[in-house]
């Protein structure tokens, strides 16, 4: 039978094959694969990119052109200048198997690694004065005998000033041990959408994620910034939050 499922060529002159189309049915995914005959320059510029959706014809007719996506077509040359053209097409069904236009969100969870500074470590945070601390930080910058002496009750147990736990911080920074690895969760949501999404953020503020269903671990969550990505079928926007903590209230309020 003579195929108008196609969007451009010369639609007239194709024929579908008698075995065609072949269906397959997925969780998630419908595919449509049509085979026609033709001639090879026919087939040629009746081919479709991926992500075209076919404006006319029988599968546009019943399941609308904005739910049916090309996932990719194919030319075969035979003998006798004639040629045969498969197309296989994509249909996504939601939860009761109707056709949808796009994907439903999906959302996972991660982890990323971060290197905090080792004063702000539970076991040190709060417990120096900022003159202890400078005192540290004098003592690590300098190689100056007169200046090490003036500190040495930094590190000298025999000191009145000396604290085991300020001992304990500055040798772990004389060390190296300047940072200490933190792995923390980022909550990662992808929507989908058939044009241009709007209204997206650059992120740097205080949001909690809400996420039905799942109990998210206690953290201050600070939203990042979307992207932006185009799959061959639809614009893929990733809204994500990081989950940390001690985020400075006066920076993100």
């Amino acid at each position: 039978m003579a195929s108008q499922i196609l969007q451009h060529g010369a639609q007239a002159t194709l024929t579908e094959s008698n075995d065609s189309p072949t269906w397959t049915f997925g969780d998630k995914v419908c595919l449509c694969t049509r085979t026609f005959t033709a001639t090879y320059a026919v087939c040629l510029a009746a081919a479709l990119a991926r992500g075209s959706r076919p404006v006319s014809g029988t599968l546009a007719t019943y399941y609308g052109s904005a739910y049916l996506f090309v996932e990719q077509s194919t030319v075969q040359r035979s003998p006798a200048g004639l040629a045969k053209l498969t197309v296989q097409y994509s249909l996504y069904l939601d939860a009761n198997g109707n056709t949808q236009d796009e994907p439903a969100d999906s959302i996972f969870i991660e982890t990323q690694k971060i290197e905090i500074p080792l004063e702000r470590h539970e076991r040190y945070r709060d417990q120096f004065t900022e003159a202890k601390l400078d005192a540290v930080h004098n003592l690590l910058a300098t190689t100056d005998d007169t200046i090490r002496t003036t500190y040495s009750w930094v590190y000298d147990s025999g000191k009145p000033e000396y604290t085991p736990l300020l001992a304990e911080f500055y040798l772990k920074l004389k060390r190296g041990l300047t940072h200490y690895p933190l792995y923390v969760p980022v909550v990662k949501r992808r929507r989908y959408f058939l044009s241009l999404p709007s209204g997206l953020t650059i992120g740097g503020f205080r949001e909690t994620p809400v996420i039905p269903g799942l109990e998210l671990p206690t953290a201050d969550w600070m939203r990042e910034g979307d992207s932006v990505e185009w799959d061959g079928r639809h614009w893929v926007v990733t809204s994500s939050w990081l989950g940390g903590d001690d985020l400075d209230a006066d920076i993100y309020p």
